[in-house]
């Protein structure tokens, strides 16, 4: 703070210089400073230094706010269908689950299916079924082959309305089945009734359970069995599924077998050629040979079997009869050859017979019936 002095001198006042006092000088010399300081800085930088005074508003109550800009996001998935009831039926419509069927009949999957909201979201009803081989852990495919595993789909085409347009492939497999007839009854626009009819082959795998079927719904608990999967596919992927178990009889035949006939002198080997033996088994199998001694046509001779021999199938080398048991071109007494993975029926043509011919047998024409045993593995 500055002062103004006035001394009187007679009649002259005196103006004495104000004075400052120490603290109010070195103010002034550190405001200087810090002034040259930022001029100094401002050399140095491209932006200027500008004094911020805090101002501080009073601006009262706020008493409410609103925001407008936030949106609520609801997904709804595509539901699951709901499968009412499911069964595996013979060409009566009698259920076969839990039982043995024949082979080469018709029989039909049935299921009735209710869908979330209309049929037009049902996308596909895929029916698998395969051999479990004796392992309920076993799946469709696990065993590659025809006459191990089916795959049916009906794929709904519809587009709007109750439904009633689609198709019915058998994806699998292309030989070893038959493709039936299918039926659709539409009972309203969110249900419908849906069977798809096939015939299993000649050599459909054998299937006898474990010895005591179970009736128990929904389940495989039978080894040894044929398991099945009912699986129905929704718009979005959602699926439902049921599944079940039927087994399969025996079935075995031969179809046909070819005459060898073959010449030679005495003592010397007539071999005859290749012949063809076809049969069918749905199981695991053995085939066994076996003659009868040769007879002169007119009864003059004989030449007895153990001059005869063969070889074809999974005998690789030719050896002869012993007079007392047959000989095994598939599997023997105690064992199978593997059941065809594929295949309606199955084919040797490379049976070759011969007879090695005694010394001193009379000329003439010999004949004999010629025995072949089909036998399935009841394993």
């Amino acid at each position: 703070m500055h002062f103004l002095d006035v001394q009187k001198t007679g009649m002259h006042k005196k103006l004495v210089k104000p004075y400052r006092r120490g603290k109010d000088v070195k103010k002034e010399k550190g405001m200087a400073a810090i002034v040259v300081m930022l001029l100094i800085l401002s050399l140095f930088t491209n932006g200027l230094f500008v004094l911020i005074t805090q101002v501080e508003a009073n601006p009262g109550d706020i008493s409410e706010a609103w925001h407008n800009t936030s949106i609520l996001t609801i997904t709804i998935y595509h539901a699951p269908a709901v499968i009412n009831w499911f069964d595996f039926r013979d060409a009566t419509n009698t259920s076969k689950m839990d039982q043995q069927v024949d082979v080469n009949q018709q029989y039909n999957f049935a299921v009735n299916v209710t869908a979330p909201n209309n049929w037009t979201e049902i996308e596909y009803i895929n029916i698998t079924a395969w051999y479990d081989d004796g392992s309920e852990s076993s799946t469709y495919n696990h065993t590659l082959g025809g006459n191990r595993n089916l795959f049916l789909q009906y794929k709904n085409l519809t587009s709007g309305g109750t439904g009633g347009t689609a198709e019915y492939n058998m994806l699998w497999p292309h030989n070893e089945v038959t493709k039936g007839t299918w039926y659709e009854q539409v009972v309203n626009e969110t249900c419908h009734n849906i069977s798809l009819w096939f015939t299993p082959g000649y050599q459909f795998r054998y299937a006898p359970g474990d010895g005591s079927w179970s009736n128990v719904n929904n389940v495989t608990d039978d080894k040894r069995s044929w398991n099945f999967r009912i699986e129905v596919v929704t718009e979005g992927g959602n699926t439902t599924w049921v599944i079940g178990e039927f087994g399969v009889y025996h079935y075995c035949a031969i179809l046909s077998a070819g005459d060898p006939s073959a010449a030679a002198l005495p003592a010397y080997n007539a071999t005859a050629d290749p012949i063809t033996l076809v049969h069918r088994a749905n199981a695991n199998f053995s085939i066994s040979v076996n003659v009868d001694d040769l007879q002169e046509e007119h009864g003059y001779d004989t030449i007895p079997n153990t001059s005869v021999g063969l070889k074809g199938g999974d005998k690789t080398g030719a050896s002869n009869f012993d007079g007392s048991n047959p000989i095994y071109i598939y599997g023997g007494p105690s064992s199978y050859h593997a059941h065809d993975l594929n295949g309606t029926q199955h084919t040797t043509n490379d049976i070759i017979f011969h007879c090695n011919i005694p010394y001193g047998t009379l000329a003439g024409t010999y004949t004999t019936n010629v025995y072949y045993h089909l036998r399935l593995d009841s394993s």
